[in-house]
């Protein structure tokens, strides 16, 4: 059960990306570059925490932890995309994949 949710999250994300690059305008999202250093040494915390979490946890922790970095990371993203720059809109595409991450999260943690 949890599995085919998890795989309805990803095509429900990957539909609303297609629909709202076409909505929007946006260009597709290239390899992510730092906009203010602030927010590297916060991405790289983040990363640092996942990295020792994941080797205390155990294989049911290890995907609960990786969903929740890719929504922490996203929605990191999103606020510098939406501080740094508002007019190219990047950052609904950052805010819905966070979104989608922490349904991932909730799917693990209930059903898997």
């Amino acid at each position: 059960m949890g599995y085919i949710l998890i795989v309805s999250i990803f095509v429900l994300a990957v539909s609303t990306h297609l629909w709202v690059r076409g909505k929007l305008q946006t260009a597709k999202r290239g390899w992510y570059k730092h906009q203010h250093k602030v927010f590297h040494a916060i991405f790289y915390a983040l990363l640092s925490l996942f990295l020792i979490t994941s080797l205390l946890l155990e294989v049911i922790g290890f995907l609960l932890a990786f969903s929740l970095l890719g929504a922490f990371t996203n929605l990191l993203f999103g606020f510098e995309k939406w501080k740094y720059e508002k007019q190219k809109k990047q950052y609904v595409h950052y805010l819905l994949d966070s979104f989608f991450w922490l349904l991932i999260s909730i799917t693990i943690y209930l059903f898997i």
